[in-house]
């Protein structure tokens, strides 16, 4: 089944069509063309290809000495997919703490547990002991990872799990993720904004 008229951004802010619902097999459509979904507080479902799309290459990040000091030492365990309700879950609540709302509604948070099912979203999570303290989450497409979300509850628990899921993906044979949109955090790790037809072809 086909969910999408077009791929292609409508408007300027990169939106690519409208729903009100959302669906683990339309999702998988969505990224597999470059497109997210991004819900908004009233549970309307709007889908974005961006004109112009954050991505982090792999040999260009530039992760702190101190950063790097932290990873080497620190006791923090990593796991992958151990617990993808829950890590996801938290991100929500954290970002509903943070800036009063979050995109992640309850909609999207089941429709993607029912991807981790399918093996198509990844969690990333670190614990302290038994504690989850920190993860990121997102979808894995045919030839590439967008990242979606990540939380912190403890000092650079998410920069360890980006970290940590920067080896893995090199194992798998990825050499960049997608971020969606720059942030000040993947600012200074070096992503950079491409123009989304160069994103497409990247995916293609």
């Amino acid at each position: 089944m086909k969910y999408f008229k077009t791929y292609d951004p409508i408007d300027k802010s990169g939106a690519v069509a409208w729903s009100d619902f959302i669906e683990p097999d339309q999702v998988i459509e969505a990224y597999e063309h470059g497109v997210f979904p991004w819900p908004d507080c009233e549970g309307s479902i709007y889908w974005f290809s961006p004109h112009k799309r954050g991505v982090l290459q792999f040999d260009e990040i530039h992760w702190s000495k101190s950063d790097l000091k932290f990873f080497q030492s620190c006791n923090y365990e990593f796991k992958i997919n151990h617990n993808f309700k829950a890590t996801i879950e938290t991100c929500a609540d954290v970002k509903n703490k943070i800036e009063d709302g979050t995109w992640i509604t309850q909609d999207l948070i089941e429709a993607y547990a029912d991807l981790n099912l399918k093996g198509v979203a990844i969690s990333f999570e670190v614990y302290d002991g038994n504690s989850l303290v920190g993860g990121m989450y997102g979808v894995r497409s045919k030839k590439y990872f967008s990242a979606e979300s990540m939380f912190y509850l403890k000092p650079n628990a998410s920069k360890y799990a980006l970290y940590k899921s920067v080896e893995y993906f090199k194992s798998q044979g990825l050499s960049w993720i997608d971020t969606q949109v720059i942030t000040d955090f993947t600012s200074r790790l070096g992503a950079k904004e491409i123009p989304r037809s160069l994103f497409i072809k990247m995916i293609s």
